[in-house]
């Protein structure tokens, strides 16, 4: 691989083109070149920062149906790497033509070594829940009990970090619910455990009620779907704790509301 050539392309790429010209040197030593032929179906299953660098690719969801088409300077992959969930994309070489992998370690690292970059992919993936919401138009009526079926995966304050781990791997989320006498009190994400916990170097016995978010953002399952996208692009959030009578219902993650809109074309 011609480092220099990622570096001159990532110089020119935002938000790689805010870092210096050493830091730029040492990014792109972390990517991978992958040559595409057209007809080529790309692995987009790992957890990897996808950069067309030249060619054309389309993108196609679990139904079929054309969402969009990457080209030169497009991503992909930061929805899983922000959110820990997969869609059952396709994604589809057109037009043969190179693309730079980050493996999903490397680039949570530059997310925390630099907060431009992380800004930027927050804000990417809020500005795709803003497009669904103007495709819907006025006839964006799903509600969120249409999209979520109650599931309610909790654990107590009380519980430790360690325990809160093996719950979620268990149960395959990337976030739980933290309860008190049956009330919400709070709600840990996976981003939460490595920012909050191994991040600060704090031990396994960690209480999850010291590292939680207390008192989090919540929506009714009666709710319209466009109030939850509003609420997760207000408050750049991606999950959304549903609530029934004011008693913990489910989660509704940006992921579900993106699938929806593959879901219910029509709609």
């Amino acid at each position: 691989m011609e480092v220099g050539e990622v570096s001159k392309f990532l110089a020119q790429t935002i938000p790689f083109d805010q870092l210096s010209t050493a830091q730029l040197a040492e990014t792109a030593l972390q990517f991978s070149v992958y040559y595409c032929q057209e007809g080529e179906a790309l692995d987009i299953t790992k957890e990897r920062l996808l950069i067309v660098r030249t060619g054309i690719y389309a993108l196609y969801s679990d139904k079929q149906q054309l969402l969009t088409k990457l080209e030169e300077g497009d991503f992909y992959g930061y929805q899983l790497l922000l959110t820990g969930l997969a869609d059952a994309d396709k994604l589809i070489c057109e037009e043969d033509g190179l693309i730079y992998w980050l493996a999903a370690a490397e680039f949570h690292q530059l997310r925390y070594q630099y907060k431009n970059v992380d800004i930027f992919f927050q804000r990417l993936f809020g500005r795709r829940l803003h497009q669904y919401k103007e495709q819907q138009g006025s006839r964006f009526t799903l509600k969120i009990s249409d999209i979520v079926q109650a599931r309610k995966i909790a654990i107590s304050g009380e519980h430790t970090v360690q325990q809160l781990a093996l719950l979620m791997t268990e149960k395959r989320v990337s976030s739980l619910l933290v309860e008190q006498n049956d009330r919400l009190i709070g709600i840990l994400t996976d981003r939460d455990l490595r920012t909050r916990v191994l991040a600060a170097d704090l031990p396994a016995s960690t209480a999850v009620q010291q590292v939680m978010t207390p008192k989090p953002h919540t929506i009714d399952k009666h709710a319209y779907l466009f109030e939850a996208v509003q609420l997760m692009s207000r408050f750049n959030i991606h999950h959304l704790p549903v609530l029934d009578n004011d008693f913990s219902f489910s989660m509704i993650t940006a992921t579900d509301i993106i699938r929806s809109q593959q879901d219910h074309p029509g709609i």
